[in-house]
């Protein structure tokens, strides 16, 4: 069966509704990326904070060399400390850790790498705009 062609004005009502959500966002400074964050890292700080400490390129690169299951020591050797560790989210294994790095070429991008039991588990990025 061949496939229909979609009518004209189908498509021009698709591409108008897409503009007008465009639109909507620009003027109200809506950010999609906020819409999928599920919490303000910046909210979850728990103590105090390295104002100062942001995490470099070449650190970064550095971490990605690091497998799995190395210690929290071992990454604080290449990481240095972190800006601030995470408060856990409600219904999260006490063993866990999440520790945040402002992006040096990025404030506003920060690495969360996760612990489990001072195990290194992975990393993750949140984006604050």
């Amino acid at each position: 069966m061949a496939k229909r062609p979609m009518p004209a004005r189908t498509v021009q009502f698709t591409i108008l509704c897409s503009m007008i959500l465009v639109l909507i966002g620009l003027v109200t400074g809506l950010n999609p990326l906020s819409l999928l964050a599920k919490h303000d890292q910046g909210d979850r700080c728990q103590g105090e904070t390295n104002g100062d400490r942001t995490l470099s390129r070449r650190q970064l690169s550095q971490l990605l060399d690091i497998p799995d299951g190395q210690s929290r020591q071992e990454l604080q050797a290449v990481l240095q400390s972190p800006y601030c560790q995470l408060a856990a989210l409600e219904g999260s294994d006490l063993d866990t850790r999440e520790d945040a790095y402002p992006l040096e070429f990025d404030p506003q991008t920060w690495l969360v790498v996760q612990y489990e039991s001072d195990r290194y588990r992975g990393y993750r990025f949140y984006f604050r705009r």
